[in-house]
């Protein structure tokens, strides 16, 4: 897995018990945040945000990548499609087994529709202005 705009280059592999239990952890306290009515409820920039965290996490300590861009020039730097595209990787090469990954499939999978909701949006409204 590459990242375009960093150096940051490296083969995936499945990750202990010991970091699923984190990530899974990480992510029930986010949609616990984020319930409304029993509903998880959040914005695509906080989806976003919470996502890129968990892959520097993964990288910085289950990976322990060096060197790593700080924070924030990590997160200037990778595309929300790179995001999505490793924890999707991670997710497969841990396998169906960790069923403690598995609500992060559902988080991006949601993630997709609503991008192809959005882009079928403006295609659709592009197309009324161009051709009235």
């Amino acid at each position: 897995m590459k990242f375009a705009n960093t150096d940051i280059e490296l083969e995936l592999r499945a990750t202990p018990t010991k970091f699923s239990r984190v990530l899974s952890s990480n992510f029930h306290k986010f949609t616990e945040t984020k319930k409304s009515g029993g509903e998880v409820t959040t914005s695509d920039g906080e989806a976003a945000e919470f996502l890129t965290k968990q892959v520097y996490y993964l990288l910085e300590s289950f990976y322990k990548y060096k060197p790593l861009p700080a924070w924030e020039e990590f997160e200037e730097s990778v595309t929300l499609e790179e995001i999505t595209e490793f924890l999707n990787k991670q997710v497969d090469v841990n396998g169906p087994h960790d069923f403690l990954l598995q609500p992060y499939k559902a988080l991006l999978q949601a993630l997709d529709r609503i991008s192809l909701s959005i882009v079928d949006t403006v295609d659709k409204e592009t197309t009324k202005i161009l051709n009235p």
